[in-house]
């Protein structure tokens, strides 16, 4: 294997290198030695990887041996970030290299090459659970739902404990060599079917002691995933390979702009985890903005907030005097209910001159409203252990299900984590703070009390590419129509007047939502298809949309397409009649001696809680009584039978039942069918048996009727899953 000295740094490289490859490995070597940062480019097909790895990891070698052949994992402290701060003083504080690609599948690719070479660093690929899990009911789950269930049964106070995870420690201690030679996740996945440990703990133990870590973008991106990796970043070498991936990933636009294929960053000391050029600083910083993290905070989920702030103070005094079990300090959750409570209050007190408006301030006028209840950058962090408290809290509770919908009082740590993501306050300036009166629902109204039906936004503004954008294509339709006009102060000025510039033209109003479907479209594009966005190109197909958007709405319209796509203006020189808009049926009450139910069932978005409701009326559309309770797991349909089933006990259980019939209403045609026509039914054969017979010996009436029809029952459905 030939050998090349490049900076003073003997360099192992598997094949005869090329002379682009040698100066590609000397800038690497270069930018190290330096310790600054590089933006590297190279041909394709030239070998940037292998030369990106031997470069690197000669450089690596050269300040001291590789970790192999012996395990800084010291069992005893499993989990614990202690171990790698101390390892890697041990190892006379080495940095780690942490190599970065799009996807697990470009990773794998990378550690082919890592095999060819003639380096071998203790290494590990971290993936996600959805990878590496083995548990056979926990790696079924996605997203929340297998987090939160994977991590309930790591406990040790959980009666169900995986039998993976209690093996990590051991096979690590008497396993040292593992990641010694490149592995990907297969082959981790492999070592926990065959020997029993988890892999994903065992990726997430070995991380913490590798000369070389192998991951995705986003896992570094992500600010809390990256905040759980015990790296020390100050002290990190980050290579994002295939770069121009990374910035088309994370920019809604990005124009007028060369990226280079290969990028590879050098954090000083000094520097921390932060990208030092002006370069990747910028685009990282649209990409903030473009991803910005607003939240919607309703009043239905502060008020849920408030409940739980609650429940976790009564349970803490009920462990109190039941177990003597002090780790739970009730002050502290009488505490946040208290500062959550101001809060409701707080944002009921913003002044709304217009419904249709709101209340718009700054980004920054968010710290200066909750300065006013004393929650500062100095408080939010003890706020948010408390928290966290509550959350844990909760969720050791029996009564609450750890797979369900989660805890509601996480989404506040989560928006104040947001808020006070810093110590200053610059990227509020990203943002607006925005407050919006809802309108009341039935099922609230059922409920009975005081509720203040607002919605408090904190929203990020457009990235300026996407302005202009934005701005382009309707610049070219106000100069169709003669409008003089200068480019407006955001886009959401320009949207909220844009119908007052043509109020009698039939096709104006059209051009707005043309307009932001197709950037939506362009920007898909962009990103998922590598297409190159060309102004030209999405004006012709706003003007292409426009005009068959109009001709769809006015089919009796005779109008050629092309003739529209020129000139849409000669739209406003025909007398065209405004289409016959759809007439939608309402809700109707029962006829005399009967009785109206109406039911639904929902589904929570992991698939894991359902809900339940139902409204009982009389012929006066009085309402009678109403239900909303929690389901088990299941597809929509199980949920909707289970909802008329009980809707059937909830009536028949009544005083109105001896006094007339049931009319029982769904919305889900299919369920309906089944109690119609009960052979035409594939599943849930049993329990639809059983409504069937209930229905034909009590003489019910079964009803398919529209959603618009039964957003009452809808919405106590959704109110069942929490």
């Amino acid at each position: 294997m030939p050998t090349y000295k490049l900076r003073g740094i003997d360099v192992d490289f598997p094949f005869e290198a090329y002379d682009c490859q040698l100066v590609y490995m000397e800038k690497v070597i270069e930018a190290l030695q330096r310790r600054c940062n590089a933006l590297l480019e190279s041909p394709t097909g030239t070998g940037k990887t292998l030369c990106l790895l031997c470069a690197t990891l000669a450089w690596r070698k050269s300040l001291g041996g590789f970790s192999t052949g012996s395990s800084k994992i010291k069992s005893g402290a499993f989990g614990s970030q202690s171990d790698v701060r101390s390892s890697q003083s041990e190892a006379g504080n080495l940095p780690t290299i942490v190599y970065t690609s799009r996807t697990h599948s470009q990773l794998r690719q990378v550690i082919q090459e890592l095999r060819r070479s003639n380096y071998r660093p203790k290494m590990v690929v971290l993936g996600s659970r959805e990878q590496l899990c083995i548990h056979e009911e926990v790696s079924l789950l996605r997203g929340k739902a297998q987090t939160n269930a994977c991590r309930s049964l790591c406990r040790k106070d959980w009666k169900r404990r995986c039998t993976h995870f209690p093996h990590v420690a051991d096979y690590m201690k008497n396993n040292p060599h593992i990641g010694d030679e490149p592995i990907d996740i297969e082959d981790l996945v492999n070592i926990g079917r065959k020997h029993g440990p988890c892999p994903y703990y065992v990726s997430r133990e070995l991380h913490k002691a590798v000369d070389i870590l192998f991951s995705p973008y986003n896992y570094l991106i992500d600010r809390e995933y990256r905040k759980s990796l015990s790296l020390e970043w100050h002290n990190s070498i980050l290579i994002f390979d295939e770069a121009h991936n990374l910035v088309r990933g994370k920019l809604k636009f990005v124009t007028g702009i060369y990226v280079p294929t290969d990028l590879i960053v050098y954090f000083l000391p000094s520097v921390g985890f932060s990208l030092a050029t002006d370069f990747m600083g910028n685009l990282m910083q649209e990409s903030i903005c473009a991803d910005a993290a607003s939240f919607d905070l309703s009043s239905g989920l502060l008020t849920a907030c408030i409940s739980e702030a609650k429940n976790c103070a009564d349970l803490a005094v009920g462990r109190q005097e039941e177990s003597y079990d002090k780790s739970w300090n009730p002050d502290n959750f009488a505490i946040l209910r208290a500062l959550l409570l101001k809060l409701q209050k707080r944002i009921a007190e913003v002044p709304i001159e217009s419904k249709e408006l709101g209340f718009t301030k700054p980004g920054p006028y968010i710290y200066e409203l909750l300065a006013d209840l004393n929650i500062t950058h100095e408080t939010a962090t003890k706020l948010i252990d408390i928290i966290e408290d509550a959350t844990l809290l909760l969720e050791e509770d029996k009564k609450h299900d750890t797979k369900g919908s989660g805890c509601k009082l996480e989404s506040i740590g989560n928006i104040l984590k947001s808020i006070f993501t810093d110590k200053g306050n610059r990227h509020a300036d990203s943002y607006r703070v925005h407050v919006q009166e809802a309108e009341v629902k039935a099922t609230d109204i059922l409920k009975g009390g005081q509720v203040n039906w607002k919605r408090f936004v904190w929203s990020g503004m457009a990235p300026p590419r996407v302005e202009t954008f934005l701005w382009e294509p309707m610049e070219q339709f106000l100069r169709l129509w003669d409008i003089s006009s200068v480019l407006p102060k955001d886009p959401i000025s320009l949207l909220c007047s844009w119908s007052d510039l043509r109020p009698n033209s039939q096709i104006w109003s059209f051009i707005s939502g043309v307009v932001l479907w197709s950037v939506w479209k362009a920007r898909n594009l962009v990103v998922f298809e590598n297409w190159k966005l060309d102004v030209s190109t999405l004006s012709f197909i706003c003007r292409f949309r426009l005009a068959k958007w109009f001709l769809a709405k006015h089919p009796n319209v005779i109008i050629q397409v092309d003739s529209l796509v020129g000139d849409p203006t000669i739209v406003d020189k025909l007398q065209i009649k405004a289409p016959n808009k759809l007439k939608f049926q309402d809700w109707r009450p029962p006829p005399v001696h009967f009785f109206k139910v109406n039911v639904d069932g929902a589904i929570s978005g992991d698939g894991l809680l359902g809900g339940i409701g139902g409204i009982l009326r009389d012929l006066n559309s009085k309402v009678l009584g109403s239900f909303s309770s929690v389901v088990g797991p299941g597809p929509p349909p199980l949920a909707e039978l289970k909802a008329m089933e009980k809707g059937i006990d909830f009536f028949l259980l009544s005083e109105w039942a001896m006094k007339g019939r049931l009319i029982l209403e769904s919305d889900c045609k299919a369920v309906v069918d089944w109690i119609l026509q009960p052979t035409s039914s594939p599943f849930f054969s049993s329990m639809v048996e059983k409504i069937v017979s209930i229905v034909l010996d009590r003489q019910i009436i079964v009803r398919h009727i529209s959603r618009r029809c039964n957003c009452e029952a809808n919405s106590l459905a959704k109110q069942g899953i929490g």
